[in-house]
């Protein structure tokens, strides 16, 4: 195994083949190294006096071009005159391009970051030779955060510790790689007197001699940094330290693939979960259960531990507790704030998101601080939701790790937000409009119930008679089967069956005899009068079948078209029968009261005949005390 020292790890890794790189006896033959080195002597002939990392990949790439079609011609012949190269025979140092080769193969198969991470480790631990190495990336804010570290079990290695790129000028180590881009190594850390923080791994065992760091460039920017570990002084000798170069720029384009996958999947399920918002908003009406679905996809959404919504009520101007989820202890639904007061109502105040990022440590500011006792929150942001120009809430974050939140979380969680603030003025734009036609419903309802009134102070005869009727009218319509969608119009029909009569002269409508042919006549035209009158208010269109057909009989000799059997709208049969019963148990100028057992006989008896015989028995069954 090339560059291995006795004391060396044995762990193995799963993508790790080493049987499969001794194997290779035709790319490690002479033709292939002679063919690296004669692309290398070209780039020095040709002025470049310094062999980087890409040079070594150009080298690489043009090897293996050639190397590929003397295989498909000479494979058979160099299987029988080469032998194959041994272990030992491979210890000529980073030259071995074979190694390189294989690595970038084995870097292509995956598009995991923690499996790459996890290679390039292993990789330089069991094939490279080194004591322990670590791999991490550099975040916008400059900081180093630890992928990978193999093998772990060193006491003090610097995993999961984060690195400071902005250390000061002249300081080794990572942040000096960064800063130019070029290998640092440490030769001999006994003889360092004050080692920097990176390289200060095991100190107690003083296992570990030499130390290098080595920069992940990607398309002329610094990502990361590979960092590595011997326990020989002098290990990383100049031609070692090219050969990890290039390792490092192939592990490095590997972790960017890798990064920009991982990318692209993370927005991808970004996208979507706000799709499922947008369904969450449009589907429903009821805002707490809109604001407990959003918010159980938005603590997904954000990977955080527990979230609520404070809503603004504009009666006591105070932001009050509506929703939460993720909590340990129900204290926050207590919250009450003024605007301006703790971090929510500051958010409020100021239109911007605030972020905490140790919660407990936050003293007074956080006024709050029993309600979540035992919660161990560490992380908090507040941000407010602003519609059509003002504060409407605020959504509060919380997370039990300390993170400083990334600018794309940033944003994410304000494109939340703003999310939220849709579905609030959604669900209260929805109250409202319910709140309004509910007023101007009952406000209708006033106003038929007004006009029946007028009708019965003008005809004495027939006082109470509207209200018992449309009372009656819809017990019976349940009865038979009515929706309740349609008993409301069921109702209004009832109250406005007799509106035709305001067409009626005085002479006729309150003549205290009997009345004439001719004004028979005039008297039978009120259920035009009442379609007419009607007709034109679409609100009250559903409700025309009582007043235009309660006078229409089964046998069709009704008024005033004469229609027959179910040709008459069934909620017009009901209603026969219900003013029928009602004028038959009233006195008239012309005649008494019936006895209720008199009354319950003619409506059998016209069964057939006036009504609708279905419609009787049912009628007759109902329970009709005390109406």
């Amino acid at each position: 195994m090339p560059w291995r020292g006795a004391a060396g790890p044995s762990h193995r890794h799963a993508l790790l083949d080493r049987g499969s790189i001794k194997r290779r006896g035709v790319l490690r033959s002479g033709v292939g190294l002679m063919l690296a080195v004669a692309v290398l002597i070209v780039l020095k002939v040709s002025g470049l006096t310094t062999i980087s990392g890409a040079q070594w990949i150009v080298a690489i790439a043009a090897a293996v071009a050639v190397q590929a079609f003397l295989w498909l011609v000479l494979q058979p012949e160099w299987e029988r005159s080469t032998p194959q190269v041994t272990e030992k025979q491979s210890e000529g140092g980073p030259e071995d391009l074979t190694l390189l080769l294989s690595a970038a193969r084995r870097l292509s198969q995956s598009l995991n970051l923690q499996q790459i991470a996890s290679y390039v480790v292993h990789a330089s631990t069991e094939i490279f030779g080194v004591s322990m190495a670590w791999v991490g990336r550099i975040d916008p804010e400059g900081t180093v955060h630890i992928l990978s570290q193999f093998p772990e079990q060193f006491v003090g290695s610097p995993h999961p510790m984060t690195l400071r790129v902005s250390a000061p000028q002249g300081h080794t180590g990572p942040a000096q790689a960064f800063r130019s881009g070029d290998p640092v190594v440490i030769h001999d850390l006994e003889r360092e007197t004050n080692p920097p923080l990176w390289a200060v791994t095991d100190s107690d065992h003083g296992m570990f001699r030499c130390a290098a760091a080595f920069p992940l460039i990607t398309l002329d920017r610094i990502s990361g940094v590979l960092v590595m570990f011997n326990e020989e002084p002098g290990f990383f000798t100049p031609s070692r330290v090219e050969f990890f170069r290039g390792f490092a720029h192939l592990a490095s384009s590997a972790l960017e693939n890798a990064r920009l996958f991982a990318e692209v999947e993370s927005q991808l399920k970004q996208v979507e979960l706000i799709r499922d918002m947008d369904m969450t908003i449009s589907s429903n009406t009821d805002l707490r259960t809109t604001l407990n679905l959003f918010l159980e996809k938005t603590l997904a959404l954000l990977r955080v531990d527990a979230g609520d919504i404070l809503l603004f009520n504009k009666h006591s101007h105070m932001l009050e507790y509506s929703v939460g989820r993720g909590f340990r202890r129900p204290g926050l639904e207590r919250t009450a704030l003024r605007i301006g007061e703790d971090y929510a109502g500051r958010a409020a105040l100021e239109g911007r998101m605030v972020h905490v990022s140790d919660l407990m440590e936050s003293g007074p500011e956080f006024g709050r601080a029993s309600l979540v006792q035992g919660e161990e929150f560490m992380t908090y942001c507040a941000v407010p939701l602003v519609g059509k120009g003002h504060a409407t809430g605020v959504l509060e974050i919380f997370s039990r790790s300390r993170f400083e939140p990334s600018r794309e979380w940033r944003m994410l969680l304000e494109t939340v937000a703003g999310q939220a603030s849709v579905a609030i003025d959604n669900a209260l734009l929805f109250a409202d409009l319910q709140r309004a036609h509910r007023d101007l419903t009952i406000a209708y309802d006033a106003t038929l119930e007004g006009w029946s009134r007028a009708m019965e102070m003008r005809d004495k005869d027939i006082d109470r008679h509207t209200q018992l009727v449309a009372e009656v009218t819809v017990k019976f319509a349940r009865a038979v089967g009515v929706s309740e969608e349609d008993i409301v119009h069921v109702r209004r029909g009832a109250l406005l069956h007799d509106i035709g009569r305001i067409g009626i002269p005085d002479a006729i409508l309150l003549k205290p005899g009997g009345l004439t042919d001719e004004e028979w006549e005039v008297m039978r035209r009120h259920p035009v009068y009442a379609y007419e009158l009607l007709a034109p208010i679409p609100f009250l269109r559903q409700a025309l079948e009582i007043p235009y057909c309660h006078h229409e009989k089964w046998d069709g000799t009704g008024y005033p078209r004469g229609l027959r059997g179910e040709q008459i709208p069934l909620t017009a049969r009901i209603f026969a029968i219900v003013d029928a019963w009602d004028a038959l148990r009233s006195d008239r100028p012309f005649r008494k009261a019936w006895p209720e057992d008199m009354v319950r006989a003619y409506i059998r008896e016209q069964a057939h005949a006036h009504f609708d015989p279905k419609l009787v028995d049912v009628f007759l069954n109902l329970d009709l005390e005390g109406y």
